[in-house]
């Protein structure tokens, strides 16, 4: 099993817990997590991913994540990344997060052994491991680890996502937003009134046209979109995936789509 790990959680976790504490106790905590994770998912190799400098998604929408400029950073956070990158070989790729590196590698193995296809390339399976949820929109296997205070624990969970249940993760993701995010959902959908309300769909055709039908606004609909969808595919973001489905576009989306798609200077660049 190969261990896609999401460094970006590692090191802030480990940096916030050594907030008082000598550098040298991140630094400690940071390698022990990286060694008890691997152990847990009883990984044969593994690759640890970080975010880059620079998101495309602030391209398209500048308020992205603008709700966490005032937030002080844990004091060793630099420190934690670097020594993943160093020590742990992490990587990273201007203009995507960790969470894209994440999905893209996922969906890129899990194509290859696709039937006949893993005789040929034999590669290794792959489990991502993060806290993060909306991670699970990614078809695979999935690891979160234990967390908790002294009040408070969360298990660890190994759990599988389809392909069906990663795109109807996303579509409720549409309607209820991100908070810690920015990104503003529909009003008075919270998730169990989202997945009841898309309870009915059977095909991503028709949760995109209930999704969209909530939406009074094509520009926001699509910039919400681009903002949430986590890449499965190099250089191809939401907006990408609309443009080459065969899903029935609304007549007024099509030139947002067009349009936001040439403001991506970076994928316009390398496609």
């Amino acid at each position: 099993m190969k261990a896609l790990i999401d460094g970006d959680l590692v090191a802030y976790r480990c940096a916030a817990s050594a907030n008082n504490e000598p550098l040298d106790v991140a630094i400690h905590r940071t390698d022990n997590l990286m060694r008890e994770l691997l152990a847990q998912v009883n990984a044969d190799t593994y690759i640890a991913y970080l975010t880059g400098k620079s998101n495309f998604r602030k391209e398209i929408n500048p308020e992205y994540k603008a709700n966490r400029k005032d937030q002080e950073p844990p004091r060793w956070l630099e420190e934690c990344k670097e020594f993943l990158v160093i020590e742990w070989k992490a990587k990273m790729s201007e203009y995507y997060e960790a969470d894209d590196l994440l999905g893209i590698e996922q969906c890129r193995v899990s194509n290859i052994n696709d039937g006949c296809a893993f005789a040929l390339y034999n590669e290794t399976p792959t489990i991502i491991i993060s806290l993060d949820k909306d991670l699970k929109m990614i078809p695979g296997e999935h690891y979160s680890w234990e967390i908790g205070t002294a009040t408070w624990t969360k298990a660890a969970e190994f759990t599988t996502t389809t392909k069906e249940s990663g795109i109807r993760r996303f579509y409720e993701q549409m309607l209820v937003g991100d908070v810690t995010d920015n990104i503003i959902g529909i009003a008075g959908l919270g998730p169990v009134k989202s997945k009841k309300y898309l309870s009915s769909a059977e095909t991503e055709h028709d949760l995109f046209d209930l999704v969209y039908n909530k939406y009074d606004d094509p520009e926001r609909f699509l910039m919400n979109g681009v903002c949430l969808w986590i890449c499965q595919e190099e250089g191809v973001t939401w907006a990408h995936h609309l443009k080459n489905s065969e899903l029935i576009i609304p007549n007024e989306l099509k030139p947002v789509v067009d349009r936001t798609l040439e403001s991506m200077t970076f994928f316009t660049k390398t496609t």
